[in-house]
């Protein structure tokens, strides 16, 4: 019989049962799962791999006008408003982008989803759109982290480094045939130095060097600013219509751009660059400088071609010279080796006429020497050390720094182009130069430019705040032999050619002496010695530089400058030699020192350091305004032997010429030509005035030479305004000369007699005249359109006004004239008192013949008579080269 199990025992049979079925169909259920997992794996992965394939082909576009769908928060910086002239796309694509129908992929940045619909109408191509991706840069990136002042070229604290820009995401596949990228441009702020906005021209830059193969890459670039000029290049621009630039840029070219550091950050040509560097198209590479204006710069650039020949470049040497540098000075630089061209000036609209920045814009005209890809553009008072060929190989804009984020135009590498050029004229007169000048505009175009180190552009100077050591070290590169620098840059006003070769003459004029250095002087005086003799002829010294220099000697001496240069005596045989029809320097000297006991009732001297030449020939009148004054040189028998010998001008010659060899000569009294000696002493008890403030007289100055000049005030054209009403309640009677307005808050009129042969204001015009405008004046200030502080300064012409050529000549055609003119047979300056015998206004010219006045007289001989011959005498000039015409008044 068999025992029935007892409840316990079921229980566990229960157990057991269940535990032995539980496994099985654990074990079933385990396979199952293994084998599903497996799957899940499998598919999870490649749906992942789906995934990132359609998101790295079609990646969401985050740099959009508007926020995209997902919430994704726009940079503000990287927002672009203008507006897509969808003609002008069309246009362009219709015109240009003939092999469209065989692009595979055209890459969008910056362009929103409704932007890239309008993309893929105009295009009409079933090649893939996409939207490429680019992370913002950090915001601690700004435009001075990217160009900074100052990096340690030698290394000697740290490496320099650039901040990073995130990289563009460029796909695999399709291949990209054209880049499209919109660009911000916030013209209420700095747009041309805008991080995001050089950020996405890079980005555009990358997708297109990106592209392997030989086929061709597009960049259209939609910005209401003008794009970077040189990332893609004049020389690479297709056409633009509107905002819309289109561009077929070199891809090789634009891949070693790529390779640079991003700004001035880092050095893109490392400090002991190659000496040797070849180059396959050497024949379109120069060297090229410019000259206009002035002829004293040509010394300079014969010693520049020289120092280029004696690096060992056989590369061309292109100058730009106007028509104010004559034939004899151009025949010197084409025996030095410059290839000329002539070129028009080029005018600063925002320069005051004469001066010094007056034409610097001329430099423009570099990019129109289209027939070079490349040229190294250096200032002709550089000389090139050692071989700096290899720069060829950089490109627009290669420079060094020169303080905050800008370049120094002095040295720079430069890619011809005619749209460039364009691009430099177009914006003349709405870019403002932050100094006035060349360098200043050029930086506000090129922000993008590449660091090269100092050594190949140091200028010759020391900074006030330069420790002993680091005056030593510019000392010992200055001289160095062989050379340390590859190029030496000659800053300040004495330049070496203008100082006696002794030594550097800057060192004598106080304010000059942070520019003086005698190692750089003799390095400059190697390589003109190197020169061929020919050549040295065109470094001669003027009489009147020879005059200033001892000028200079004698106030450092009088000063008793403890570097003591002006105890050294000049040997420099240049002090001897004369090539100038007047020769008798000393007489020039004499004219500035004007000592007491030959002078009558003149209380102040006028230096003269302008450039502008100065003439002591016929008549000794001084070019800026003196004081009312009278002096007499007396004459007396002397041993010829010991006479120094003026030579006259040719108006002198004409003077004198008549005059018998028996007379007595004119000569210094002994004592002032003891003086005049170099190695003679001052006397210290002279004492010399002098009027730093007058300014030479020239047409427009807004004061004796006439014309409008305004300050830039918020108030003057209302000024102006109000003063022209007031001429025009005379009823035709008076005008206004000159019109000036100053920051001080100050007017200065001159109004003029209209129904006046010669112009001049009674005393009740002028009364009247002010009284009329100071009332409305006041009604000005009341209204709070003019300052309530205005100064107000009335007066007439002055009775040696300055003559507006033509229009002015009929009016006075009967008054004596002084006369400063161009001489165009010889290319040299002449001044003289004329009266005007006749002009021509079709012919742009006069006819001006001895003025029969006390001065011209005197000249002739004891105040005689003018001879017949001297009466019958003519000079016939062109209006261009009249410098300066002005009344002439023996009061």
């Amino acid at each position: 019989m068999i025992p029935s199990s007892s409840p316990m025992e079921s229980r566990h049979r229960l157990s057991f049962s269940n535990e032995k079925s539980s496994r099985r169909r654990f074990q079933r259920i385990e396979k199952g799962v293994k084998f599903n997992t497996l799957k899940l794996v499998l598919i999870c992965i490649m749906l992942g791999a789906l995934f990132t394939i359609y998101r790295f082909r079609y990646p969401p576009l985050q740099i959009a006008e508007i926020p995209t769908s997902f919430g994704v928060t726009t940079d503000p910086r990287y927002v672009a408003t203008a507006e897509i002239n969808w003609n002008h796309l069309s246009n362009l694509v219709e015109k240009h982008l003939f092999g469209r129908t065989e692009y595979q992929g055209i890459g969008l940045i910056n362009l929103n989803d409704n932007e890239i619909d309008r993309v893929k109408e105009v295009m009409k191509s079933d090649c893939d759109h996409v939207a490429l991706h680019l992370d913002y840069a950090a915001k601690n990136i700004t435009w001075e982290s990217l160009y900074p002042e100052w990096i340690d070229e030698v290394e000697e604290f740290e490496v320099p480094t650039c901040p990073s820009l995130p990289l563009i995401q460029v796909p695999g596949k399709p291949r990209i045939d054209l880049v499209i990228a919109k660009l911000p441009c916030d013209k209420s702020g700095k747009w041309s130095r805008d991080v995001a906005r050089l950020h996405l021209q890079l980005a555009a830059a990358r997708v297109a060097a990106s592209s392997k193969g030989l086929h061709d890459v597009h960049v259209i670039l939609v910005s209401d600013c003008f794009p970077i000029p040189n990332l893609f290049t004049g020389q690479e621009l297709v056409a633009r219509q509107g905002n819309i630039w289109l561009y077929k840029p070199n891809l090789h070219q634009l891949r070693q751009k790529l390779q640079l550091p991003v700004g001035s950050c880092e050095l893109s040509v490392p400090l002991q660059a190659k000496d040797n560097f070849y180059s396959a198209s050497a024949k379109k590479e120069a060297y090229a400088t410019i000259l206009h204006s002035a002829q004293f710069y040509v010394c300079g650039a014969i010693a520049a071609a020289q120092s280029i020949r004696m690096s060992g470049s056989t590369r061309d040497l292109v100058i730009l010279v106007d028509e104010t540098i004559s034939d004899y000075h151009k025949s010197g630089l084409v025996a030095a080796g410059w290839k000329i061209h002539m070129f028009q000036r080029i005018r600063n609209p925002n320069a005051i006429p004469n001066a010094y920045n007056e034409w610097n814009y001329s430099k423009f005209r570099l990019w129109q020497l289209t027939e070079y890809s490349k040229i190294i553009f250096i200032d002709a008072d550089m000389l090139i050390l050692r071989n700096i060929d290899f720069l060829f190989e950089f490109p627009e804009i290669s420079a060094t720094g020169n303080n905050a984020t800008l370049f120094n135009s002095g040295l720079m590498v430069v890619e011809p182009s005619n749209s460039t050029f364009q691009l430099l004229m177009d914006n003349i007169n709405e870019v403002v130069s932050y100094n006035g000048g060349d360098q200043g505009y050029l930086n506000e175009i090129f922000t993008w430019w590449h660091r090269i180190p100092k050594h190949m552009n140091f200028l010759k100077h020391f900074w006030e705040g330069d420790e002993p050591e680091i005056k030593k070290m510019k000392t010992s590169l200055f001289g160095a032999d062989p050379p340390i620098l590859y190029v030496l840059h000659y800053l300040g006003y004495n330049k070496p050619w203008l100082c006696f070769r002794d030594y550097d003459c800057n060192w004598n004029v106080d304010i000059f002496q942070e520019f003086a250095s005698d190692e750089a002087h003799k390095t400059w005086w190697r390589v003109h010695d190197a020169m061929p003799e020919n050549l040295h002829k065109f470094c001669l010294l003027r009489s009147k530089q020879k005059a200033q220099l001892e000028w200079d000697r004698r106030q450092a001496k009088k000063g008793n400058y403890k570097d003591g240069h002006w105890k050294i005596k000049i040997k420099d045989e240049r002090l001897k030699t004369c090539f100038e029809n007047f020769c008798f320097w000393e007489s020039m000297l004499w004219h500035w020192v004007l000592p007491a006991f030959s002078i009558s009732n003149l209380s102040a001297v006028n230096r003269f350091r302008s450039t502008t030449s100065l003439r002591f020939g016929f008549p000794a009148t001084p070019f800026r305004r003196s004081p009312n004054s009278t002096f007499e040189t007396h004459a007396k028998k002397k041993n010829k032997t010991s006479t120094v010998e003026q030579k006259p001008n040719k108006v002198e010659e004409l003077i004198f010429e008549e005059e018998e060899d028996g007379e007595e000569e004119l000569v210094l009294p002994e004592e002032i030509q003891d003086e005049l000696l170099l190695d003679d002493e001052y006397d210290e008890d002279d004492d010399f005035e002098f009027d730093e403030s007058e300014e030479e007289l020239y047409a427009g100055d807004g004061g004796g030479g006439g014309g409008i000049k305004l300050s830039g005030t918020l108030w003057d054209k209302e000024a102006l305004a109000l003063a022209e009403k007031v001429c025009e309640s005379f009823d035709g009677d008076l005008g206004i000369y000159a019109f000036k307005t100053l920051p001080n808050s100050t007017i200065q009129v001159r109004i003029e007699r209209l129904t006046n042969k010669f112009g001049s204001p009674t005393m009740e015009d002028i009364e009247a005249f002010s009284t009329i405008y100071r009332a409305k004046l006041a009604e000005a200030e009341l209204a709070k359109s003019i300052p309530d502080n205005i100064s107000l300064e009335v007066s007439s012409p002055g009775v040696e006004r300055v003559v507006r050529i033509p229009q002015d000549l009929d009016r006075y055609k009967d008054r004596p004239m002084y006369v400063r003119y161009t001489n165009e047979d010889t290319e040299t300056e002449g001044d003289g008192i004329f009266r005007l015998v006749s002009f021509d206004v079709e012919a742009k010219s006069c006819i001006w013949g001895i003025a029969d006045i006390r001065v011209n007289r005197e000249k002739a001989g004891k105040g005689r008579p003018l001879s017949k011959k001297q009466r019958e005498w003519r000079l016939e000039t062109a209006f261009e080269s009249l410098r300066l015409v002005r009344l002439h008044s023996e009061c």
